[in-house]
């Protein structure tokens, strides 16, 4: 785990990153790279490191540089100057040979939508300019790598949600139908790849009747470019993403209460038992098998952060 941002008060001197060994439940501190601590940055785990670039400092300044980790080694490599502007509102997703990094939005203005992207080699250790992607205005966005292609969808603009897939073999982008049930609010939402589909959840969506919970999932296939409804969560989902733990999607317990599981090979919603766990959102939760996520992190109802965390165990009957 590296970076982020304690709440209310920024720390710029605290140790920037750590590495839990569920077998020894044991922490232990990572190096500090030669980059300024940040938070709202992309990383992606490649294999064999821990890509990190851009985001903004603690004072809100742009960043656009970026640092690997390597853990056999325990050691930090300086990224090369990366052809994008620094800052906040990217995604990012590992290929097995790239990392794909997209400017897809910021919520501070939701008729932005440049489409800047690169990609970085760690084998050459250089970047590429990417075509821009057509990605159309909105809240926020959230993208999944398929195996094949990236795919990038954007919510919450008032008008049908929608976005684009770039597939590396072609260099080339392909705009996603607009999904006309999603037009309503502002919201943060979630895509995952779940058996065949980009699995898309959402939560609490900000209206001009404030604030209402929306239990809703959807289906997009990138192979025949459609969306589906599929079956709704039981209740509203906390806003934090999930987990791919096998062949569950797992939605952890909001404010410490009850989990969901999704399995899109049946389109069903099963329930965890109950957690006795602190209240927490915003919280990090990482598959470690295809039977255990640990949940680590986030902050209260109240707002102030928390060091805690746990390892939930997946056994089927």
């Amino acid at each position: 785990m590296w970076g982020g941002q304690t709440f209310p008060v920024y720390m710029p001197d605290e140790p920037p990153g750590v590495a839990y060994d569920p077998e020894r439940d044991e922490w232990r501190t990572l190096p500090t790279p030669s980059i300024d601590n940040r938070y709202a940055h992309v990383a992606s785990f490649t294999g064999s490191e821990l890509l990190v670039w851009g985001g903004l400092a603690g004072d809100g300044v742009a960043l656009a540089d970026g640092a690997a980790y390597a853990p056999e080694t325990d050691t930090w490599r300086i990224l090369p100057a990366s052809p994008l502007m620094g800052g906040a509102g990217y995604v990012a997703a590992w290929t097995g040979t790239e990392w794909l990094t997209v400017e897809a939005g910021s919520e501070a203005d939701t008729d932005a939508n440049s489409g800047r992207g690169a990609a970085y080699d760690p084998a050459t250790n250089r970047w590429r300019v990417l075509p821009d992607a057509p990605l159309p205005g909105g809240w926020a966005a959230a993208a999944a790598w398929t195996g094949t292609v990236m795919v990038i969808v954007r919510v919450g603009s008032g008008g049908p949600s929608g976005g684009a897939q770039y597939d590396p073999s072609t260099d080339a982008w392909t705009p996603i139908p607009a999904n006309p049930a999603l037009t309503e609010g502002q919201t943060y939402p979630f895509a995952t790849w779940a058996g065949g589909e980009v699995l898309l959840t959402r939560e609490v969506i900000q209206t001009s009747r404030g604030a209402q919970d929306r239990n809703e999932a959807w289906g997009y296939d990138p192979s025949t470019l459609t969306w589906r409804e599929k079956a709704p969560p039981p209740i509203s989902l906390a806003y934090s993403a999930p987990a791919v733990v096998g062949d569950r999607v797992v939605f952890y317990a909001p404010h410490g209460r009850q989990g969901w599981v999704y399995r899109p090979s049946l389109d069903s919603w099963l329930p965890m038992p109950r957690i006795e766990d602190r209240g927490r959102e915003f919280w990090s939760a990482t598959a470690i098998s295809d039977s255990s996520v640990v949940v680590w992190g986030g902050s209260n109802p109240a707002g102030d952060a928390t060091s805690e965390g746990l390892v939930l165990e997946f056994v089927d009957p």
